[in-house]
């Protein structure tokens, strides 16, 4: 895992700058420098890790695919609906039953997230088949879809977002207290 010791380099890095003979020459601006300096770490760092996960699910693409049988495809929920659906698949000798909710998104409107539910319910009803990844390490480790969830690439985006914003106030800081 990159994402911690970037993290640390980044701001170590920082405190170093901000101690020296530098641009920020107010103490108020060496305070708001470090301020964004962490915002900014924080949003690579978030950007680093999220990217990690969106990877590994690119390396899920690999893993063998066998046919899977739905035993049974529910909405679940009151009000963060989401589709259960339990499915079972033989790898050699051995017959494993896993569960997935789709990695539906808990956001939206309770009408649409119903909606959703409905319709992957629907789509994956109970007595279908469908194909399914597994780890050929761990076949009980199964994904129905190998690629991240909205949430995931919501969080990257974010974290991106939240490095611009620290990049840009620092900057501003910087060049906004020099001599």
């Amino acid at each position: 895992m990159i994402a911690i010791p970037l993290f640390v380099a980044i701001v170590l890095a920082g405190l170093i700058f901000l101690g020296t003979k530098s641009i920020f020459t107010k103490p108020i601006a060496k305070i708001y420098g470090f301020l964004f300096l962490i915002i900014s770490a924080t949003g690579l760092w978030l950007f680093v890790d999220y990217w990690n996960v969106v990877t590994d699910f690119q390396k899920l693409k690999s893993w063998p695919t066998t046919e899977a049988k739905i035993i049974s495809s529910v909405v679940m929920g009151k009000r963060a609906f989401h589709p259960e659906i339990v499915y079972e698949f033989t790898v050699g000798e051995k017959t494993i039953r896993d569960t997935t909710d789709m990695e539906v998104p808990g956001f939206g409107t309770k009408a649409n997230r119903l909606l959703v539910a409905e319709y992957n319910v629907e789509k994956f009803s109970t007595g279908k088949t469908m194909i399914i990844y597994y780890d050929p390490a761990n076949p009980e480790s199964s994904f129905l879809k190998p690629h991240a969830s909205y949430t995931i690439y919501l969080l990257l985006s974010c974290g991106w977002v939240v490095f611009g914003i620290g990049a840009y106030f620092l900057i501003v800081t910087g060049y906004s207290n020099r001599k």
